[in-house]
């Protein structure tokens, strides 16, 4: 089914667009060396979501409109996952460059000196909002995009 007129490279520009657009302010977090910016995830949580709609319409439009509801909101899954899957290898090379040391084995104060301001452990912060942040904020954007698109 995703294979036919160039489906599966349609979803995976527009999950790379939105995996990129999220790890953009995701990059300017893990610049800020106190990590106490936590709605800079959140910003780019609301630009994964943004780009979504997006691909959603835009695959709405590219087949002229007349695509089934159900295959409006499988392709938002799937535009949906590989983004999530992008993003989430994208935020480790982030963290792998940026902060080396959260890796090493090491004494446990030694480890990460900018601990974020609200946690005590970066990884986990970023992994559950790279993970379950955008892969909720499907829930908004597919069923609500899936339905305008058919209304």
């Amino acid at each position: 089914m995703f294979s036919k007129n160039g489906v599966l490279s349609f979803s995976l520009i527009y999950a790379t667009i939105a995996a990129i657009a999220f790890c953009i302010p995701c990059l300017f977090f893990l610049m800020n060396t106190e990590f106490s910016q936590l709605w800079l995830l959140y910003l780019g949580n609301a630009l994964f979501l943004g780009c979504m709609i997006i691909a959603v319409l835009a695959f709405s439009r590219r087949f002229g409109g007349n695509v089934t509801t159900k295959s409006l909101l499988v392709s938002g899954h799937v535009i949906t996952l590989m983004g999530v899957l992008i993003a989430s290898i994208i935020t480790l090379i982030m963290l792998l460059i940026l902060i080396p040391e959260l890796f090493k084995s090491a004494p446990s104060g030694e480890i990460l000196e900018r601990k974020p301001a609200n946690s005590n452990n970066i990884l986990f912060v970023l992994a559950l909002n790279t993970i379950v942040g955008n892969f909720f904020s499907r829930l908004v954007c597919v069923y609500d995009s899936a339905l305008y698109c058919k209304t």
